[in-house]
């Protein structure tokens, strides 16, 4: 099984790195470091976990619908999630190879045009 390692910078200074292997499933996550977990503090009632889901939305330029983003990841078999923690929000994909480009599409997207 080969693998390799590939980056790239996107236009909102982004930094992606990915691992390329042959296998039947992918995993593709996004750890932006920039977190918050203490969501029963007056000041911030949920305000992470609230802009943590909406970012997990997937939405862009190319993809404004998160509705149909989501009925089109689903469609493809892809299990996906948002987390944060005290020092960086998580966004994650799962799923069949197959489903990767397309998938990888919208996630894609959505960094470097979020709507």
């Amino acid at each position: 099984m080969g693998s390799s390692f590939n980056s790239q910078t996107l236009a909102n200074g982004l930094k992606l790195v990915t691992r390329n292997v042959d296998t039947e499933l992918f995993h593709f996550e996004v750890a932006v470091p920039f977190g918050m977990d203490d969501e029963l503090s007056p000041p911030t009632y949920e305000s992470a976990h609230a802009l943590e889901h909406m970012v997990a939305k997937f939405t862009s330029e190319k993809y404004p619908d998160s509705v149909l983003n989501s009925e089109m990841l689903d469609s493809l078999g892809i299990a996906k999630n948002a987390y944060t923690t005290p020092q960086c929000t998580g966004y994650y994909i799962n799923g069949l190879g197959d489903a990767f480009p397309a998938a990888f599409d919208v996630v894609l997207h959505a960094l470097a045009s979020f709507k």
